[in-house]
């Protein structure tokens, strides 16, 4: 099955599931606009309306979360006026269902995945391929620990990078898997998994764990977050905000948090 229908399959549990929280919000306020961000790439986003808010007096919210929860938000009406999404697909799917104009969407930079280990780990740098052996790597008792992929995007890019090297089928008995980047890093920090799969991003923003290697970059798997106005809320402002968003401005303050340029970011 490839990336983009198992996105979908998979998210729709994760819209319906029992006690999610709404987000973790910086502020509050119906004169705001409102910027619903993944939770990997927050901070980043939060640094950038700094920069926005530096030259404009208007009220900026940002609430971070999980961005299949986010629409599913989205969807019942909460007054997100920007979408900051780990994947393209969900955006996509809000586009079919008439949530969000074609005109009004981009992904403007990217990430990528790395192989991690606790900091006093003996393993060294590692060279990523077919060839690498995850299962030595982890001996007989070890496991990997991920991001769950039946309810992140981070899981459905691991398994999708894991499948393309044809490692999928020996280390699916041995992932930890976890409900959130966070958690999956925090198996790896404390030496209960002896390896992990995350975003270099995050990987990058902890003393606790080393990174061993990257996964090899593929057209198939592009690991981007798009940026789109919710249509309800569309308007001067936040076209204003969303333009600063996905500029050049911005972009020079992602790379500083680690993100990458994505090519051919618009629509």
């Amino acid at each position: 099955m490839t990336l983009l229908p198992r996105l979908g399959l998979m998210m729709i549990a994760l819209f319906w599931a029992p006690g999610l929280s709404a987000g973790e919000s910086s502020a509050a306020g119906t004169d705001a606009v409102n910027i619903y961000a993944a939770r990997s790439v927050a901070e980043a986003v939060r640094a950038a309306i700094a920069g926005y808010q530096a030259g404009s007096g208007r009220k900026v919210v940002l609430t971070s979360g999980r961005s299949a929860e986010f629409v599913k938000q989205i969807e019942d009406g909460a007054p997100a006026s920007i979408f900051v999404s780990a994947s393209r697909q969900l955006v996509t799917g809000l586009i079919a269902r008439g949530f969000i104009n074609q005109n009004a969407v981009a992904s403007p930079i990217g990430n990528s995945l790395v192989l991690t280990a606790p900091a006093n780990s003996p393993f060294n740098e590692v060279t990523i391929s077919p060839d690498t052996d995850f299962v030595s790597m982890l001996g007989a008792e070890g496991s990997i620990a991920v991001a769950d992929p039946d309810y992140t995007p981070l899981g459905i890019y691991t398994m999708a990078e894991l499948s393309k090297l044809g490692k999928w089928s020996a280390l699916e008995p041995r992932l930890a898997r976890a409900p959130s980047i966070r958690a999956a890093l925090e198996l790896v920090e404390t030496g209960r998994a002896g390896l992990g799969i995350t975003y270099a991003t995050a990987a990058a923003g902890s003393t606790k764990v080393k990174i061993l290697g990257r996964f090899p970059s593929s057209p198939a798997i592009q690991i981007r977050y798009t940026f789109a106005i919710v249509k309800k809320y569309d308007g001067p402002e936040t076209r204003k905000l969303f333009n600063f968003l996905v500029g050049p401005d911005a972009l020079r303050i992602y790379a500083a948090h680690g993100f990458s340029a994505a090519d051919g970011a618009s629509n």
